[in-house]
């Protein structure tokens, strides 16, 4: 796993991780037979587990998604809700 903090090449920062083998499902109905959509379904909870196991600080990405999250002032959930239910009522 490589990460770059130098913004000047990209733009922003980058986190970049190796090649991985495995499968990939590009239609979601997953049209495989109930055991082996079973087995998939287990590998995918335990992969969500071994990640939410992991403590980003450790792994210096503390700060890492921070900029993603960060609202502009003023802008809460609380605020935007009245005006979310106003454009869906369009």
């Amino acid at each position: 796993m490589l990460y770059c903090a130098d913004e000047s090449i990209t733009g922003t920062p980058v986190l970049r991780d190796g090649f991985r083998g495995g499968r990939v499902f590009w239609n979601p109905e997953m049209r495989t037979n109930p055991r082996e959509r079973g087995s998939i379904y287990d590998v995918m909870v335990a992969t969500l587990a071994r990640l939410h196991c992991l403590h980003p600080g450790g792994l210096g990405l503390s700060d890492f998604a921070a900029a993603r999250i960060r609202r502009p002032p003023g802008r809460s959930v609380v605020e935007a809700i009245p005006r979310l239910a106003t454009q869906t009522d369009r």
